[in-house]
């Protein structure tokens, strides 16, 4: 049974941890509750959005302590109070008020979460860096990751999402600025990539005891010149080091984080351009989970291709973060037409406005027009034929005359619905008959170059 108030205030959350919320109670509870139990929910606002779970029977009073102590959890393997753990441990990560008692003979969990100004910017900034943190580790493949942002009091910087740590690290961690790995990146304000830390010797080894690679990327969060905290990435589940392309895809993630962050000090933490930002960073992480056509090799195709075309830093750093979402748009499209052979045209045209569903997924999140034209026009062809523009030679943006080749190559290689695999070679072959006409010739023979590179 449900009862809710009408109008009662947003409250920003990651979604995923809500449910999880809601799901871990439900699933606790559920260990002692018997036929014809009844639970109602209720909702009411005041100064405070406040949520109340009532059970239509009296728990045993040894379970209540689940609620408010982590140190009995250690006490109990029994599934009913470790889900009760597991909701508290949320509660506290959205700084929620949460509290459960015995009344008469019900049992009733009391949710109250504040709606201060102070108190909803961390709130959003929790929910969203929980957020982050899934994508990045999504994005390059992470057991281990975190970001740290500065105490507005002491400067130091503490853990405000992580994954692969455990709460006794998050709890404890405080970094000053200028010390360790991540206080050097604050007080530099310059990114750090390591490919052997044990060789470094600003650090040294004992850094890194508790990782499984000697390598590790450290970026500083910066609103406008000023560093207000760190995005520290190690752990590939590969145990592989990290490359040029992981450093610069994490140098853009970073950079579209901190522009998130900026947004909510500013005060967009109310209004709908705030509502449309949290929903694109939701679509961008869902999409990402969803839908992964990229593999591992489109990132080292382009990032090969740059090299050898001599591209800035700045393109390559854009050219990498396209590399993983340009396509990102198909994921809303039937299954059925995907899995085609034949379209028809009105199946085509469905695939054909892809790129404009991509753009859209991201409205709220993605500030750089290069981007957005990148994706809009990775399928113009070189002779103007293609689409969406029909855009011709150097009028296509060339970050988008670099992802067509890429992704013509990838597509040619793999089994598709309308053609079997074929190898390397022969799809360079036939890359090579479109040089000129669907294709850059440069773009091209830089693929040819980087041809022998190419693992098997």
């Amino acid at each position: 049974k449900t009862s809710m108030e009408k109008n009662i205030s947003d409250i920003v959350v990651d979604k995923e941890r809500i449910v999880q919320f809601f799901y871990s109670v439900i699933d606790g509870l559920s260990h002692y509750l018997e036929r014809g139990d009844n639970i109602e929910f209720t909702a009411h606002q005041n100064d405070v959005v406040k949520i109340t779970i009532t059970v239509s029977r009296k728990l045993p009073e040894e379970v209540i302590p689940y609620f408010y102590d982590s140190q009995h959890i250690y006490h109990s393997q029994e599934n009913g109070r470790l889900k009760f753990y597991l909701a508290r441990r949320i509660a506290e990560l959205h700084h929620w008020k949460l509290e459960a008692r015995n009344e008469g003979e019900s049992f009733v969990i009391s949710l109250s979460i504040s709606k201060s100004a102070l108190e909803k910017r961390d709130a959003i900034l929790t929910a969203t860096t929980e957020m982050f943190i899934n994508l990045v580790s999504e994005a390059l493949g992470l057991d281990v990751c975190s970001v740290m942002l500065a105490d507005e009091l002491t400067g130091e910087l503490k853990i405000k999402g992580s994954k692969g740590l455990s709460d006794d690290v998050v709890l404890k961690t405080r970094v000053k600025i200028g010390d360790q790995i991540a206080g050097w990146v604050a007080l530099e304000g310059k990114p750090l990539f390591i490919e052997d830390l044990n060789k470094d010797p600003r650090f040294g080894k004992k850094s890194i005891s508790q990782y499984n690679t000697r390598s590790l990327l450290s970026l500083p969060l910066k609103l406008d010149d000023k560093v207000i905290g760190v995005l520290n990435l190690n752990n590939k589940r590969s145990a592989q080091p990290f490359t040029a392309h992981d450093y610069y895809i994490s140098l853009a993630l970073s950079d579209r984080f901190s522009y998130f962050i900026k947004k909510v000090y500013e005060g967009a933490g109310t209004g709908t351009d705030f509502k449309q930002f949290l929903t694109s960073f939701e679509n961008l992480l869902s999409a990402e989970k969803r839908y992964s056509k990229k593999g591992v090799l489109a990132p080292i195709l382009v990032s090969r291709i740059l090299d050898k075309l001599s591209s800035t830093e700045e393109e390559k750093k854009t050219a990498l973060y396209v590399s993983i979402i340009y396509d990102l748009g198909l994921m809303s499209i039937d299954e059925d037409i995907m899995t085609k052979g034949k379209l028809a045209s009105a199946e085509m045209r469905s695939i054909k406005v892809h790129p404009y569903t991509t753009i859209d997924l991201l409205s709220g999140f993605e500030f750089s027009d290069d981007v957005k034209k990148a994706i809009l026009h990775h399928h113009e062809r070189y002779d103007g034929t293609g689409y969406p523009g029909n855009l011709a030679g150097e009028e296509i943006p060339f970050i988008s005359r670099v992802i067509a080749v890429v992704d013509a190559f990838c597509a040619l290689i793999e089994d598709r619905p309308y053609h079997a695999a074929i190898t390397k070679r022969q799809a360079l072959a036939e890359i090579k008959a479109g040089s000129g006409s669907k294709y850059d010739p440069k773009v091209v023979n830089a693929l040819e170059l980087i041809f022998p590179e190419l693992p098997e």
